[in-house]
């Protein structure tokens, strides 16, 4: 990633028939929530500042899928 330029992130989970929502935050800077589509949410983050960041999403779950939770590091230069 380059600071302070936005980008995309697509999420899956899996099986693509869950409902519910997905959030998606780095640090205090940034955090949303999406609806799942067919198993999938989007989101665009603004640009992120330089260094190493943490991206955390968190599936909320349904009433027939558990939610669960992914850290994912990235580098911003």
């Amino acid at each position: 990633m380059i600071d302070n330029t936005p980008f995309g992130v697509e999420v899956s989970v899996s099986p693509p028939t869950a409902t519910g929502s997905v959030n998606l935050a780095s640090g205090s800077s940034y955090a949303e929530s999406r609806p799942l589509v067919n198993g999938h949410a989007t989101f665009s983050i603004p640009g992120l500042t330089a260094g190493q960041q943490q991206l955390v999403t968190t599936y909320v779950g349904d009433a027939n899928h558990l939610g669960d939770t992914t850290s994912t590091p990235i580098a911003v230069h």
